[in-house]
């Protein structure tokens, strides 16, 4: 709530919202642009929370921290502002992991080592001055203390050890978690229809191997979601309001029929699940976002 109200504050004091003040002074000149960001009731960013970044964008915003604000012989941040944010102001007591009884700077917490930007789910950016690095890392948890664990036992020795001769140089380093698709048997002549919780009317029905997920919402916009058998198929769907990309794919077994819809822009996954018994939904993760499949939309930015 509190940096809720600082972003109406920069609007009610600037006439502009933080987004569009960010994106001119910090993210046009690193190279990220205008990036999607939820908004409130009144058309205001979050925030807070809501900033659709990829892992590069996020990582480019890190390393502007490493560097003291400074990009390119440029100062984009203050440095009374770089050198009060990444200091304990509040004491946290660590009862969910060592990490967390750090403390609490201005939005970031503080770590074992450096300190962090830490979204829902585990969605992180380390500041690792002490080793020249940055850290990012996308996430679908309860909790971010497992993954800052792996970070300190895996990667920190070898970082410290290089600390003083990273430069820039040096790779980025990359890894990527491939997640498996629904285990199943091929489609069979067979077509699916069924009505979500929402009221949106599903009609699934085989095409070439997998699926075509025809559907019609309550307010009348009809979209096809492409799935595959054995494999994740895309599609991209543009809304009035922003975008929304899924991979899907499923199986049969037996009776029923299992599809998963990843929205790739978020760390959640919605599972289908049709039998006997109708229609069952089911997130992997319970959204921050309410309204189902469509309220995991992308906005376009700016809006």
């Amino acid at each position: 709530m509190a940096t809720w109200m600082l972003s109406r504050i920069v609007a009610r004091t600037t006439g502009r919202d933080v987004a569009e003040l960010l994106t001119r002074r910090v993210l046009d000149p690193i190279g990220i642009g205008p990036v999607p960001w939820t908004r409130d009731l009144d058309g205001f960013p979050l925030g807070f929370s809501g900033m659709h970044l990829r892992p590069g964008q996020l990582a480019r915003f890190a390393q502007l921290l490493l560097d003291d604000g400074v990009h390119r012989g440029r100062r984009l941040l203050p440095a009374e502002w770089i050198a009060g944010h990444r200091v304990s102001h509040i004491d946290s007591d660590g009862d969910t992991g060592t990490d967390w009884g750090m403390g609490y700077g201005w939005q970031v917490w503080r770590g074992l080592h450096g300190y962090r930007i830490d979204g829902a789910m585990g969605q992180l950016a380390l500041i690792l001055p002490e080793a020249d690095a940055v850290i990012v890392t996308t996430n679908n948890i309860d909790g971010a203390q497992p993954v800052l664990d792996a970070v300190w036992g895996h990667l920190w020795p070898a970082l410290e050890a290089r600390g003083s001769g990273l430069n820039d140089d040096v790779e980025p380093y990359r890894r990527t978690l491939e997640v498996a698709p629904v285990a199943g048997e091929p489609a069979p002549e067979r077509t699916v229809r069924a009505t979500t919780g929402a009221g949106d009317r599903l009609v699934i029905r085989p095409t070439g191997g997998g699926w075509t997920v025809d559907l019609t919402r309550t307010d009348g916009g009809r979209f096809a979601i492409r799935v595959g058998c054995g494999q994740w198929l895309h599609t991209h769907l543009r809304l009035a309001d922003g975008e929304l990309e899924v991979a899907a794919s499923g199986g049969w077994a037996g009776p029923e029929l299992t599809i998963d819809l990843a929205v790739v822009t978020t760390p959640h996954t919605l599972r289908l699940r049709w039998g006997p018994d109708g229609l069952s939904e089911q997130w992997d993760t319970e959204p921050l976002n309410p309204g189902g499949l469509f309220g995991q939309a992308r906005p376009a930015p700016g809006r």
